[in-house]
């Protein structure tokens, strides 16, 4: 599959071991959100990093264009994970596989559109 090291987190109760490799996320913005500039809408980010990375990322990117809340989904399962979630989780969970990466699709909006 990919090379990856291991890393060991004791205080991690749930994933004591988390892949350690990049995920590209492809942001996409759906019901009437602003759109990021094409050079902004792939990231690559450290697999160990949370899911509120990418929220933070696109809030920066837009601050100037949303007063309120913003949601984020994953992939076209429509789910909105937890921001504690790692990147690599929800990549091997819900992302899609290429032959050097694994891409993880997530959607943004300022109105809740999915449960």
């Amino acid at each position: 599959m990919f090379n990856t090291k291991i890393c060991f987190f004791p205080d991690y109760p749930a994933r004591r071991y988390i892949p350690m490799f990049a995920v590209i996320v492809s942001l996409k913005a759906a019901g009437g959100a602003p759109q990021l500039v094409d050079a902004k809408k792939k990231i690559k980010i450290e697999g160990s990093k949370e899911f509120r990375v990418v929220k933070d990322h696109v809030y920066k990117m837009l601050k100037d264009k949303i007063k309120g809340s913003l949601f984020l989904y994953v992939s076209s399962a429509h789910i909105s994970p937890s921001l504690d979630q790692t990147l690599s989780t929800l990549a091997l969970s819900f992302g899609r596989q290429t032959a050097k990466a694994l891409i993880l699709d997530v959607t943004y909006c300022i109105n809740e559109a999915w449960g």
